[in-house]
């Protein structure tokens, strides 16, 4: 995957995060109840080189799976 033409997760999760209402419409969800801004903090931790407490981001990130199993049965 070429990187340099502005391909790649980051970009995809780039563009998914500047148009959220667009996509929340799409998917059917309220923006303001399905917390989007988890998923960008999740996805934020994972790419980033920082020593991370793993018990707390552990916690973080099953309490945003729980989310997105209330609203997607």
């Amino acid at each position: 995957m070429d990187r340099s033409k502005g391909y790649g997760s980051s970009n995809t999760a780039r563009r998914f995060f500047e148009h959220l209402s667009v996509f929340a419409a799409m998917l059917g969800l309220d923006e303001e109840k399905f917390n989007f801004i988890k998923f960008y903090v999740i996805l934020h931790v994972m790419s980033s080189r920082y020593n991370v407490k793993i018990e707390k981001f552990q916690k973080y990130c099953l309490d945003t799976a729980e989310v997105c199993v209330e609203n997607f049965p």
